[in-house]
């Protein structure tokens, strides 16, 4: 026990990022493929959605997954259409290599996470042995660590939660950091429409923080209501319009 506890005194953040990357290395170098059950695990089904509309934008001006259906112009939220289109574009228009470019890219996402992790417990704790093992169970969480190699909202939609949540803990929390949280939470829920929810879960947990104090939470929810609307609202003004 001694010696596990002389470890931890000597472990920081680097060897936490350290990990982070290695752990991800090698599942993705040699037991992904077993735990997806193929080959060609950087890619799925909804992969191929995501790519189609970006294409679809591409080659006839309309992004939708499939443009001779109705719902197609909004069968997917589109922020992971543009981010896989990036890589595509990158890759020279070739959708496989763009995939496997996602897929290693998708590491070093996942270490900026566990970092934005650990700096968020530090400014919410002032604890530096919190945030060190908040960071190492946030970055060795099976289930998150899985869907690091593919080419899946997962990994990014985590981080832009994760972002939101250090911009939510600056000191004083700042105007402009409260307009950054909204809109990093817009980047999250225009990836996975679940997080949409916590654009009122996370004043309303603010609210409690200040002990119900109502004109601070009505200052904390406006800017970071205002962030949210510029990040968000493109996309539901596009669909109502077209």
């Amino acid at each position: 026990m001694s010696s596990i506890s002389n470890m931890w005194k000597k472990t920081g953040i680097r060897e936490v990022l350290g990990l982070t990357f290695l752990v991800r290395l090698v599942f993705k170098l040699f037991l992904a493929k077993y735990y997806y059950g193929r080959e060609d695990f950087f890619m799925d089904y909804d992969t191929l959605c995501w790519a189609q509309s970006f294409e679809n934008l591409l080659k006839i001006g309309e992004f939708t997954a499939d443009p001779n259906l109705p719902s197609g112009y909004f069968y997917k939220m589109p922020l992971f259409s543009f981010y896989l289109g990036g890589f595509y574009l990158l890759a020279g228009k070739d959708w496989t290599l763009a995939y496997q470019m996602v897929s290693w890219f998708q590491i070093l996402v996942d270490c900026a996470a566990v970092w934005l992790v650990y700096k968020t417990v530090i400014r919410a704790t002032a604890s530096e042995s919190k945030a060190l093992l908040s960071s190492l169970l946030f970055a060795l969480y099976p289930f998150y660590l899985v869907w690091s190699p593919i080419a899946y909202t997962e990994c990014l939609s985590v981080f832009f939660l994760v972002l939101c949540l250090y911009f939510c803990t600056a000191p004083n929390t700042p105007r402009a950091s409260l307009v950054y949280a909204g809109i990093a939470l817009a980047c999250a829920a225009l990836l996975r429409p679940q997080l949409l929810v916590l654009a009122a879960l996370i004043p309303a947990t603010y609210f409690l923080t200040v002990h119900g104090e109502v004109r601070t939470t009505f200052r904390f929810s406006l800017w970071f209501g205002l962030g949210f609307l510029l990040g968000f609202g493109p996309w539901p003004a596009r669909n109502y319009i077209f």
